[in-house]
């Protein structure tokens, strides 16, 4: 007997086919991850999973997790040198940040990934902001170059597709 797929995911609600996609982006950002190594960038807009997926990974990776997600770009700006001290202080060789904002991310940020990937330390950032929309200037006087990534990653809604959120692998 022949299944037919197409029958399947038009009987998922919204909510499962979500919590598909999910899995299917941890599981592709954990195999880029273990091919490339370094650190990771995740961009998405508000709602396409990307603080369950940070989560998943937590738990899967056993990474230390620190969830700033709901702050505002002011508040995150105010609570910086806290955020930086916490992920400097971890002890995990894995990290996840999510909630971050790069026009904020300035010299002190730069710093913590270069001494975070000397002692060999993984950060996985998620963020609703693109690293930079022109090159690596940032407003703010922030700057914060592609090149300390391996990978970096785009979750965007995907009309037409068989997912409500598509998965592109950005470098």
């Amino acid at each position: 007997m022949e299944k037919n797929m197409h029958t399947l995911f038009k009987a998922l609600t919204p909510e499962k086919m979500l919590q598909l996609n999910v899995e299917e982006h941890a599981r592709v950002l954990t195999e880029l991850w273990r091919t490339r190594g370094g650190h990771v960038y995740v961009q998405g807009a508000t709602g396409t999973g990307k603080s369950t997926v940070a989560r998943i990974l937590a738990t899967q990776l056993k990474a230390d997790w620190f969830g700033y997600e709901l702050l505002s770009p002011e508040e995150f700006k105010a609570e910086l040198d806290d955020i930086l001290a916490r992920l400097a202080a971890s002890r995990k060789k894995i990290l996840i940040l999510d909630g971050f904002f790069p026009q904020y991310a300035g010299s002190a940020f730069r710093a913590l990934l270069s001494e975070l990937s000397d002692k060999g330390v993984s950060l996985f950032i998620f963020s609703q902001e693109s690293l930079s929309s022109k090159g690596n200037a940032l407003p703010h006087g922030g700057e914060l170059p592609t090149d300390a990534f391996e990978t970096i990653a785009e979750f965007r809604y995907g009309p037409g597709s068989r997912y409500p959120v598509t998965f592109h692998q950005v470098k």
